[in-house]
């Protein structure tokens, strides 16, 4: 989990590190639609955001359980 945490925190930094010119690289094999490597990027970002407001939605629903008991 210590592993994750951390490679989390460090995925935008890595990901604004990556040149224009990789950016538009062809992937070898494409990956749910993506064919370049900032497509990818971005359909990570996507995800990251998407998970984020899932994962702070339970939050908020746990700390209201727990203030109603």
């Amino acid at each position: 989990m210590d592993q994750l945490i951390v490679q989390l925190k460090g995925q935008l930094t890595r990901s604004k590190q990556i040149s224009t010119e990789q950016l538009d690289q062809d992937l070898d094999t494409p990956f749910l639609g993506c064919k370049t490597v900032g497509e990818h990027v971005g359909l990570t970002l996507m995800y990251e955001a998407t998970h984020m407001r899932k994962n702070q939605a339970m939050k908020r629903m746990i700390e209201h359980v727990s203030v109603k008991n």
